[in-house]
């Protein structure tokens, strides 16, 4: 069965978003945008695998690499990431808070994390055909860890694999509420090359306990080798409760020593 999650949408801003959601809730996708830099950027990300209700919506999170897929010329922002949390509703409306974590300037826009609100109306209903598809099948870990990082306050520690050097795509485990959790999603590769201070870092996974996906959003800070992160929870809601559809948490993590 297809979820209804699964097609083409586009925003006010005329950016079109492409998602394949499998049964399980796991996605891949594609954004396109004409906004700032323009270009088309890979998309990973998880929603709830259930379609939504009157009475629930279908919770969704993504993790997005500002980095073009291919032909365009490279700016500032091509460091950037965003994670989407929000939900699609019955009545056809997927609206997300988009975090888009600036690492370096870029257009007039400093470092730091810029919160928007986006609504998107499906434009069709097909599964998507996507342009290009990521190096590395998103349901292994085929890299070896790269490190561990813990947050003292909430417990929680994430370990990461090595990432794809072009696509920046990384995959890792979060140990959060008991449970472990299949991370997936980008990382800024070429941060350090460029003399950056901070590497941005998205990823995207999926708490069974609660039925709530979830992302993770902010940067490393190189030479303190700490990890500042946001994490972002998709409720699903009521259509009437949809202003508590995205939780956010701050972390700082530090390394493990291993």
């Amino acid at each position: 069965m297809s979820l209804q999650i699964n097609g083409t949408w586009v925003n006010s801003y005329g950016s079109v978003l492409k998602i394949q959601a499998d049964e399980s809730g796991q996605i891949i996708g594609e954004y396109s945008s004409t906004t700032g830099s323009s270009g088309t950027y890979y998309l990973v990300g998880y929603c709830r695998p259930d379609d939504p209700t009157k009475e629930l919506g279908q919770g969704i999170v993504l993790s997005i690499f500002w980095r073009a897929i291919e032909g365009k010329d490279p700016d500032n922002s091509w460091h950037w990431v965003s994670t989407y949390c929000g939900q699609l509703q019955s009545d056809g409306t997927l609206s997300v808070i988009n975090s888009l974590v600036a690492t370096i300037e870029f257009a007039g826009f400093s470092t730091g994390a810029y919160i928007d609100k986006l609504a998107f109306t499906q434009e069709n209903k097909s599964i998507p055909k996507l342009s290009a598809a990521l190096p590395n099948n998103i349901n292994e870990a085929n890299h070896p860890r790269i490190g561990s990082w813990l947050d003292p306050i909430s417990g929680a520690e994430l370990s990461l694999s090595t990432p794809d050097q072009k696509t920046g795509y990384i995959s890792g485990t979060l140990l959060y509420q008991g449970e472990s959790i299949s991370m997936n999603g980008f990382t800024d590769t070429y941060a350090s090359d460029d003399g950056l201070s901070l590497q941005s870092l998205s990823l995207s996974g999926y708490l069974s306990s609660s039925d709530t996906p979830i992302s993770l959003s902010g940067q490393l800070l190189i030479e303190d080798n700490k990890l500042q992160l946001t994490c972002w929870n998709a409720n699903s809601t009521s259509p009437a409760d949809s202003y508590f559809q995205a939780k956010a948490l701050n972390w700082l993590l530090n390394k493990v020593d291993e």
